[in-house]
């Protein structure tokens, strides 16, 4: 039987499956932040959200370095709502996209 996409991909045989069409949309993260987020984010609830993301996708960084790319607002009444919906945009779907592509070419995951 022909192996699915998938099968492929968790089997490490990515380059053996069929041409591969991938992208992104503006904002992904969006989605899944503001339905379940009610009110600001502040620069430490930020921190928080990022430490785990890091570790749910166990990214070898720390929430001090990604906090110096995606720079909260330390203000007390500073909103990272929309920033923390960029970061969640780049992390689970530009970044993604970009690792299956490179391995799709040639490369790998890591």
């Amino acid at each position: 039987t022909k192996a699915s996409p998938f099968e492929l991909i968790m089997g490490g045989r990515l380059r053996d499956a069929p041409p591969l069409l991938a992208g992104v949309n503006r904002n992904e993260g969006s989605t899944f932040i503001y339905p379940k987020w009610q009110g600001s984010m502040n620069a430490s609830v930020f921190k928080r959200v990022t430490t785990h993301f890091l570790e749910l996708f166990e990214w070898n960084t720390t929430a001090e370095e990604v906090s110096s790319v995606y720079r909260p607002n330390n203000q007390p009444a500073a909103d990272n709502t929309p920033l923390m919906a960029r970061l969640i945009s780049d992390i689970i779907f530009d970044c993604g996209t970009r690792l299956l592509l490179g391995f799709k070419s040639g490369g790998n995951l890591s």
